[in-house]
């Protein structure tokens, strides 16, 4: 089976018609229909069903027919990349971003510009899960975010760059507010407002290190979206967590204040994620300066 045989097979599934196909491909009906009968008893299944009105997939066809589409498209733009890299083209990356990773985003930023640049960065802010899934579809490049101890997708890669404290967040005004460090002991009657379960997987850290801890946290809310929930403890109305970062302080409004958690086990790792087979072929090059 080689890239020539899927791409006739796609060309024969669009105009549902051998003669069509091939007139498109510049070659004759017999050598195509050799060509799929060739790929049908490779693959060991029969791919179109043939009569004297129309040709149409069958089952085990219309089953493979997505997985060809996008071999093909990745192996097209293989040669299109090559080909803007030859040419002196602007490259470009697409960067999935957690809302709250400054620290390492500004970082691989300046790399960029330094090292690389006639490369063009697509950043965009995603929840973690949707980085893990933009990855593996392969429409992220490269995603920053925080690695909580859960079982993720074994196609990712994932390097560690950085470990992270683990903060309460709090009202300027809360009475704990200038502490150093506490511990969730002194706060187990408050209202916590975390990011939704959907969105991030602090909720679940954040349950479980209560957990350990013989506490059940009084959650009274979850929120998607990490502008809202900081709305909602400066107005006073709980309390919350976050990876401390030193860029993301500078920008914290001032009415709020972040106060580490207590524990040696208050913190989270901070990292990349991308997939070995990326198309890109500049994604390993980023990877390999920005890890050195």
């Amino acid at each position: 089976m080689n890239i020539e045989s899927l791409r006739s097979f796609l060309l024969v599934a669009k105009y549902s018609s051998f003669s069509k196909a091939a007139e498109v491909l510049y070659t004759s009906q017999p050598t195509l229909s050799k060509k799929i009968a060739d790929l049908e008893k490779e693959l060991g299944i029969q791919l179109f069903v043939r009569d004297y009105h129309a040709t149409r997939l069958t089952a085990a066809g219309s089953n493979i027919l997505k997985e060809c589409i996008e071999i093909v498209d990745r192996y097209d733009n293989v040669f299109k990349l090559a080909q803007e890299s030859r040419q002196g083209v602007v490259k470009k990356v697409r960067i999935g971003n957690f809302e709250s990773e400054y620290f390492l985003i500004s970082r691989f930023l300046e790399i960029v510009r330094t090292r690389f640049p006639d490369v063009d960065l697509d950043i965009n802010t995603y929840s973690p899960r949707r980085i893990d899934e933009g990855v593996e579809n392969n429409e992220i490049d490269i995603g920053f975010r925080p690695l909580y101890p859960i079982e993720r997708k074994s196609g990712l890669n994932i390097c560690e760059v950085h470990k992270a404290r683990m903060c309460f967040l709090l009202p300027r005004n809360h009475k704990y507010a200038n502490k150093e460090s506490i511990d969730i002991f002194s706060l187990k009657q408050e209202s916590f407002i975390l990011l939704s379960p959907e969105f991030d997987e602090q909720y679940d850290w954040f349950t479980q290190y209560c957990e350990k801890r013989g506490i059940t946290p009084k959650i009274i809310n979850h929120y998607s979206r990490t502008d809202t929930l900081f709305l909602q403890v400066a107005a006073g109305n709980g309390i919350s967590i976050a990876a401390f970062d030193s860029a993301f302080l500078k920008i914290l409004r001032k009415n709020l204040s972040l106060v580490t958690i207590s524990g040696e086990d208050a913190f989270v790792k901070i990292g990349i994620v991308w997939k070995a087979d990326n198309p890109n072929p500049l994604v390993a090059s980023l990877i390999e300066e920005y890890t050195k």
